[in-house]
């Protein structure tokens, strides 16, 4: 219990709290006016009980998450679980970079709370708690990857990043990133080779292979047992299907 409430207070301490409060000072004024999106005008700000169209597009949790809160959207509830989400996440980012000064912890932070993915998130009134809730996922899949030692946590990171992709995909290029700058940063660490910074390398990458092909999987047999059809355009339809022919373009298409 001890080790516990330590481990509490680590978390949901000054970092956290000062994310939060900044998290409502920035945004309250969109808020506090409820300015939705097309989307949230759309789909009502007060009961949701659809699932199709999310199933269609890959992200089979979302429906099984709203049924845990009833169908119901409170905006008042969303948004203040979604800030709570984004606070935890400026967290463990700051612990998988292993950000030590307080200023850069908040500036670190800041970058996440100011970034225009979150400002525009936050007007998704009947989700944006569980787009957040997969931005979080990702990063605590890193998170727990980051210890070398462990298969629980690396069998746990697999199901946390496969459940990111199964909410929404987009989230596991924020795991991606935070990925691939641990490794950069371990670089400039003393303690580690690089035949350790390889094997970490390989692990993060076994990872990453092992959550995307357990999120097809899942999908795939989700969208057959429910009898929905994969959304055509934007290609969901073909999500693990790129031929292998186009990846150098795909890759060039990344960076020009």
């Amino acid at each position: 219990m001890t080790r516990i409430r330590e481990k509490g207070r680590e978390i949901f301490g000054r970092q956290f709290f000062i994310c939060l409060l900044a998290e409502i000072l920035i945004y309250f004024p969109k808020l506090a006016g409820e300015l939705p999106n097309p989307d949230a005008i759309w789909c009502g700000t007060i009961y949701k009980e659809s699932w199709q169209w999310e199933c269609g597009l890959g992200r089979f949790l979302i429906p099984v998450l709203q049924m845990l809160r009833g169908n119901v959207v409170n905006t008042t509830f969303v948004t203040a679980a979604s800030l709570v989400f984004l606070a935890l996440t400026c967290v463990f980012v700051n612990k998988i970079l292993s950000v030590q000064s307080f200023f850069w912890q908040m500036a670190v932070s800041g970058l996440f709370i100011l970034s225009p993915c979150v400002g525009s998130t936050l007007t998704y009134y009947y989700c944006s708690d569980m787009y957040l809730l997969s931005c979080l996922l990702a990063v605590l899949a890193i998170w727990l990857l980051t210890d070398p030692k462990r298969k629980a946590k690396f069998v746990s990171a697999v199901l946390l990043a496969a459940s990111s992709a199964a909410i929404y995909q987009a989230y596991l290029s924020v795991g991606i990133t935070l990925g691939l700058l641990y490794l950069l940063l371990l670089l400039l660490e003393k303690e580690w080779t690089l035949k350790d910074i390889f094997l970490q390398g390989v692990r993060f990458a076994a990872a990453a292979v092992l959550s995307v092909l357990l999120y097809l999987s899942a999908n795939e047999l989700i969208q057959r047992l429910l009898g929905v059809a994969a959304v055509e355009n934007r290609g969901f339809s073909t999500m693990g299907r790129i031929p292998l022919g186009r990846i150098p373009e795909l890759l060039k298409n990344c960076y020009i």
